[in-house]
């Protein structure tokens, strides 16, 4: 019972998270932008009143909100989530690497301290290393999904690594509409954020022990199988613009 219970919980915060995004990415009425921004508001303003303890009459968005406020979990963490994928509908690219850090804050470290408070996880050395696996999933996912994200208008690279790397926007556009090989340089920035990603993910790996048993054996099969996608990436010769790296069922086993 405690099994399904803690099962439920995590479902919810997903359907949450599931619904935010179709919200921006797949929305059930096309709309301008404003109409979409619209629709997160009215969103943002249901799950806080939810949070309150307010019925809103969305029995999911009632017990996941009831859910977060009794663990003792901040309305920080749904409330930057929406200001994430919110910031996805006028896409600006990053200048810098610590601009994208704030991004992937917002889309995926919120997530990983928001499951912590469920867990009775509150230790800032914890949370720390929740927030660091946020940031290497959400960057193997940008690694991923170069080519997909250019085809929605968005370049999540920064422009800083970018440069330092001597890849230029028409380089991308140019690799992804088959009329350049991927260079050596776009090779470099892809290594270097690999590279970002994996000590984040080794950083995160310090505290997987220590989490609720259960709990644990989750996040570190979840860390393990996306950081595979690393090496997947590589074996498709870091084309991400018209091949997608993903770890094969059997791999998923092994790992």
């Amino acid at each position: 019972q405690r099994g399904a219970a803690e099962r439920g919980r995590i479902e919810r915060v997903y359907a949450w998270c599931r619904h935010t995004d179709n919200i921006v990415d797949a929305p059930s009425i096309p709309g301008s932008v404003e109409d979409i921004e619209a629709d997160l508001d009215d969103w943002l303003w249901d799950s806080s009143a939810a949070y309150d303890g307010h019925d809103t009459g969305i029995p999911m968005l009632d017990a996941v909100m009831a859910d977060l406020r009794l663990s003792g979990g901040s309305f920080a963490y749904p409330q930057a989530l929406i200001r994430g994928v919110r910031s996805d509908l006028r896409f600006r690219q990053f200048e810098t690497m610590d601009e994208l850090r704030g991004y992937t804050y917002d889309v995926a470290s919120v997530v990983g301290l928001w499951l912590c408070a469920l867990h009775g996880v509150r230790d800032p050395w914890m949370l720390d290393r929740a927030a660091a696996l946020g940031h290497a999933m959400q960057l193997t996912n940008i690694l991923r999904d170069v080519g997909e994200d250019m085809k929605a208008g968005r370049v999540y690279l920064p422009l800083d690594l970018m440069q330092a790397h001597g890849v230029t926007m028409l380089d991308l556009y140019e690799m992804r509409a088959g009329r350049r090989p991927i260079t050596c340089g776009y090779r470099a920035l892809m290594e270097d954020l690999i590279a970002r990603a994996e000590a984040d993910y080794r950083f995160a790996a310090e505290a997987i022990p220590l989490l609720p048993r259960e709990f644990g054996r989750s996040v570190a099969v979840a860390a393990a199988i996306y950081a595979d996608i690393h090496e997947s990436l590589r074996a498709n010769g870091y084309d991400n613009f018209n091949r997608r790296a993903r770890t094969t069922t059997w791999r998923k086993v092994v790992l």
